[in-house]
Order: C-alpha cells, then structure tokens, then sequence
C-alpha cells in the first residue's frame, strides 16, 4: 500500500500540533515549581530512613526523579492528544472510576497500609488507587461541563447530577476510608463549577452542604477529630 499526503494535509496536521501545545506558561511554571519542591522535600525528609533501610542516602530521591521523568513524558504524550478526544471519554473516566473504587475494597486485591485498604499491588510498585480517582473526577467533572453546561448553569437539577456521582466515588472512598482524598474531590468539583458559571447562590448551597457533611463526618470519627488538636499541638505526639 501507498500513503500519499498532500501539502494541505501536512499543514493541517502541523497547525493541529501547534494548536495542542499551546500552553499556559503560568500553570506550566507551577507544575514545574511542585515539582521541584517535591523532590527537594522528599530528599530533606527521606535521606536518613533511606541511608538506615537501603545504605543508600539518595535511594528514595532517585525513585521519585525516576517517577518525575515518567511523568513529563506522558505529559507530552498527553498534549499530541486533541482535548476533544478527552471530554467526549468523560463517562469512561467515570467508570473506570468506579471501577478503581470498587476493586480496592476487595479482600485480595487491595491492600491494606496501616489500617486502610486504598492499594493495589501492580508488580515493583503498588498503586493508591485515589490518586487514580482524583484524575478521573476532574475529567468526567470537566467533560460534564464542557457536554452540559448549559443546563448546569440553568437548572438545579443540572449540578445536582454531577454531585450525586462524586456523592457515589466519595462513598467508595470513605470505606478504604480515606477522607482527606474525598475532601480534595469535592473541593476541585466546586471550583470547576464556579470556573463553569454556575449560578452562585446554588453554589452557596452546596458550600454549606459539603461544610456540613464534612463537620459531621470529623465529628462521628474519633481518629479524624483526634487530628485536630494534633494539629494544634503537634509535639504532644
């Protein structure tokens, strides 16, 4: 077979390139600056258990760099990729969600770290399966959005949609449980809706709401309110 392209093609495909890495120098600069301050704090922290446990003062440092350049390659892998192809994949975001939520609860194949089962063995390293759902919430959130936002901004019943789905994944995420995890989903959901034009005072009602929920929950949960005058007071412990 014989694959001719012709110069409009080519320009087409150079102008798609082009348009994908446009980037927002601003939030690239603070992707780059967590980063560097990530692998600084992991050396700070890391290198007399590393020295005790390995002999090696830099052995924690060198996995995370190892992890770090993983990660820049699949960002730029990431960006060939045009966004609508994302959005329009924001109900299978969903559902591998769910999915990841629902596999870790399993006896067998999540594993259980100092009391709460949020593991799952994946050969050399063993994957947190929240930080997978964190990334899934976003892009189904986004793609929500993007697919329904006007109906988001002129109906109740339009945000209420989405929060009964993250209701379901923080569910999931309660029984591993890890609440912090939560928290942080459901604070990016609310910013996005803010970013998406949803009317403010049904924006106000799910801020008190989510306030609630959270109070009750430290409230009825000793060791989550134990961590507060441990935070208070932290060389007490």
């Amino acid at each position: 077979l014989e694959v001719s392209m012709s110069p409009t093609t080519n320009a087409e495909m150079k102008e798609q390139l082009k348009s994908n890495f446009q980037l927002d120098i601003s939030l690239l600069l603070a992707v780059i600056g967590l980063l560097m301050v990530g692998l600084v704090m992991v050396t700070s922290s890391s290198m007399v258990v590393a020295q005790h446990a390995y002999g090696n003062s830099f052995y924690f440092i060198i996995r995370q760099a190892i992890f770090a350049v993983i990660a820049v390659f699949c960002t730029v892998g990431i960006l060939c990729v045009d966004t609508t192809y994302w959005y329009k994949k924001g109900p299978l975001w969903l559902i591998l969600g769910i999915i990841l939520l629902v596999a870790v609860l399993i006896p067998g194949i999540g594993h259980v770290v100092n009391g709460s089962r949020r593991w799952i063995d994946a050969g050399p390293i063993a994957i947190q399966v929240s930080e997978l759902v964190k990334l899934c919430a976003v892009m189904y959130v986004a793609s929500y959005f993007v697919r329904h936002g006007d109906a988001a901004r002129h109906s109740f019943l339009g945000v209420i949609k989405p929060i009964c789905v993250l209701g379901l994944m923080g569910v999931l995420l309660l029984l591993e449980p890890d609440f912090g995890a939560t928290v942080v989903v459901f604070t990016t959901a609310m910013g996005m809706m803010f970013m998406a034009g949803v009317r403010l005072r049904w924006f106000y009602i799910l801020i008190i709401l989510a306030v609630v929920a959270a109070a009750m929950l430290v409230i009825f949960s000793p060791y989550r309110l134990a961590r507060l005058p441990g935070f208070l007071h932290p060389w007490d412990n």
